[in-house]
């Protein structure tokens, strides 16, 4: 039998006869040394029954069933005062935005862990799960359905005396996912993709109206004919004017004291190279070489403006 201590208690019996009654009753001796005929002696260190030769002490027949009835208790029982060891290695990963895993490694003595949380870490934890550990050396549980807030976690081992240690507490902050999100929602279903399409809009209509203002520009005008009676001209070409080229001292003279019969284009600010207007018929022109100018359209001639 086991170890056992006690004060006695013990009792033996033996079917001599086979037949499952035990009618012989045994007792147990004080001193093996003095054992009678109907004795046994019991060593509590090793937990052995000690039996005779029939002289000193009882000696079992072969194949004689013994039965022996006994209460007592263990010797050496050990009384555990220690918490289990910490968990270790807290770390986590993000399997959504809203879902986080966390994963430690196990530590001796344990037989379950008590998963907390909070939001502020000078209040109160709040247990969300206690689960067994898995034996392979980490175990792990997954939180879901968070908001775009900072948690702190921290995992508690608890061993079969009820005794707990904490680990070191870790934070999951999710608010960088949240801001990330609300930056996607405002580009997707916002005003943004408004906005930049009403500045490509604004953008092509001020160059159409460069284009078109240019354009008109550089067109030659030409004076419009209508009939008294109603006829209609053809159209004839001009016939072309010789060059009238003006002395030297009235050029000098001209440029000096004469008004210019010329301004400016409107457009030269646009166009690809100035052009001046004649006063007299508004015929506009390249600007010429030298000082003095002559318009196209009426021969006129004078210094440039």
């Amino acid at each position: 039998v086991l170890p056992f201590a006690g004060g006695g208690g013990v009792t033996g019996a033996v079917d001599e006869n086979r037949d499952g009654t035990f009618e012989r009753e045994l007792e147990a001796a004080t001193n093996p040394a003095m054992m009678l005929a109907s004795q046994y002696w019991i060593d509590y260190g090793t937990g052995h029954l000690l039996f005779g030769d029939n002289d000193t002490g009882y000696l079992p027949g072969d194949d004689v069933p013994l039965r022996v009835t006994y209460a007592g208790y263990d010797g050496h029982v050990v009384v555990d005062t220690r918490p289990p060891g910490v968990a270790t290695e807290l770390e986590h990963t993000m399997v959504d935005n809203n879902t986080v895993r966390l994963l430690w490694k196990e530590t001796a003595n344990a037989v379950a862990y008590r998963i907390e949380r909070t939001t502020n870490i000078s209040q109160a934890w709040t247990e969300i799960a206690t689960i067994t550990p898995v034996g392979d050396g980490y175990s792990s549980y997954t939180d879901t359905e968070l908001q775009y807030i900072a948690y702190h976690y921290r995992v508690v081992a608890v061993d079969r005396m009820g005794y707990s240690s904490e680990s070191t507490p870790m934070e999951v902050d999710l608010t960088p996912i949240a801001d990330e999100t609300t930056v996607e929602t405002t580009t997707e279903d916002g005003w943004l993709p408004w906005l930049l399409a009403l500045g490509i809009s604004v953008i092509g209509l001020a160059a159409a109206g460069i284009y078109m203002r240019r354009t008109r520009a550089a067109a030659p005008r030409r004076p419009t004919l209508e009939a008294l009676d109603g006829t209609e001209l053809e159209p004839v070409s001009a016939p072309e004017r010789p060059a009238v080229e003006a002395p030297p001292d009235a050029a000098s003279d001209a440029g000096s004291d004469t008004e210019s019969p010329f301004r400016a284009h409107e457009d030269n600010e646009f166009a690809p190279e100035p052009r001046l207007v004649c006063s007299g018929c508004g015929e506009a022109f390249a600007v010429p070489d030298g000082e003095l100018a002559f318009c196209p359209g009426c021969g006129v001639a004078g210094p440039k403006p």
